[in-house]
């Protein structure tokens, strides 16, 4: 059980492994129960093979691992250790936009070991249990047949929240703000205005400082049609 939509009510999630299509065998399925206040009952949603692959055997494991980004509900995880090779577990997170789970992250079992005999990965996953003290739920991930158990460690997410300003709203080109732009070796004078951009950051036991790198594109349609811009940031006197 988990409560995916952070309502306040656990769901009931159902892995069935052996689950085939009519094109693939054992590729697995995963269904969640949802009870519905308003009709007093359950509702289902299934959640198909993200990537199906034959006898990949999706929800062969089911894990709550908890609310890992701090957001709503919990998430959870499901294994499907017979696909892509050595195995890949699914991290799931319930989006309000689609009322429904949506992929948080894939992890795959080859990429995460250098280990070339590895695998089963996500035939087992432990529930979500803080091992670090950082405030965040970490888990276990067990690969048997290659006798290998992997701690996977969660670390902070920081959500970056930017605000956009101008000096103005309209751009009348008789009485507008100029200033001075270097154009081939020449000083040629444009019309100019302010815009101030304001980032910052926030989340659940996050350090104090951030380094962070933006790119600001202005005129992006109009550069990714003719490679051209109307308008430039102004540093020191010279366009960038």
């Amino acid at each position: 059980t988990c409560d995916i939509n952070g309502d306040g009510i656990d769901e009931i999630v159902v892995g069935l492994p052996s689950y085939s299509s009519d094109l693939l065998s054992e590729v697995g399925l995963v269904q969640i129960f949802m009870y519905d206040t308003l009709i007093s009952g359950f509702v289902n949603i299934t959640i198909e093979h993200p990537d199906p692959m034959e006898y990949s055997r999706f929800g062969f494991s089911l894990a709550n691992i908890g609310n890992l980004n701090k957001i709503g509900g919990a998430e959870f995880a499901v294994g499907a250790p017979f696909g892509q090779n050595k195995g890949r577990v699914y991290i799931f997170t319930w989006s309000d936009i689609k009322s429904e789970p949506e992929i948080y992250q894939r992890i795959n079992g080859e990429s995460i070991s250098p280990l070339s005999n590895i695998s089963s990965f996500g035939y087992s996953i432990s529930p979500g249990y803080d091992v670090d003290g950082n405030s965040y739920e970490d888990f276990l991930i067990g690969a048997p047949l290659s006798s290998n158990v992997f701690l996977m460690r969660t670390f902070p997410v920081i959500y970056l929240l930017s605000e956009f300003s101008f000096n103005t709203d309209h751009i009348y080109t008789k009485n507008a703000d100029t200033c001075e732009i270097e154009v081939s070796g020449s000083r040629v004078e444009s019309i100019c205005f302010r815009m101030e951009f304001l980032l910052s950051f926030n989340g659940n036991n996050t350090p104090n400082n951030a380094n962070v790198s933006l790119e600001i594109l202005i005129d992006r349609i109009l550069y990714e049609r003719s490679f051209h811009f109307r308008v430039y940031f102004l540093q020191d006197g010279l366009k960038t």
